[in-house]
């Protein structure tokens, strides 16, 4: 796939993550793997992640982050801050502040 296929491909994986899981919107999604860089989750969508960066997944101190990790197979909910259109991914929230909260900042969306 070249440069000019690739970005396409990217446009119309950006278009769906956009149709199926605004931003903001509170998704169920389950666990399927944990790493010291945070965590990998299904989603309704069958070739569309979630990624929950460590700095997302507790208000506390982000160095007892693995004491808030969910399970593997744990079903949770996340919000949706953001997109990775290359490596298929959303970008999820599970701190209680940002759940608690009905936007999300300008500021505050990710997008690679």
């Amino acid at each position: 796939m070249n440069k000019k296929e690739k970005k396409i491909k990217e446009a119309e994986v950006l278009k769906e993550m956009e149709i199926y899981f605004p931003i903001n919107s509170i998704i169920e999604c389950q666990v399927i793997q944990l790493a010291t860089w945070g965590i990998l989750t299904s989603t309704k969508h069958h070739l569309i992640f979630g990624f929950i960066r460590v700095i997302d997944i507790t208000d506390e101190d982000p160095s007892k982050f693995h004491e808030k990790y969910p399970k593997v197979y744990d079903k949770i909910l996340a919000k949706v801050i953001g997109y990775t259109p290359d490596n298929n991914q959303i970008l999820l929230s599970i701190k209680p502040s940002v759940l608690s909260r009905k936007h999300i900042s300008t500021d505050e969306k990710f997008s690679i």
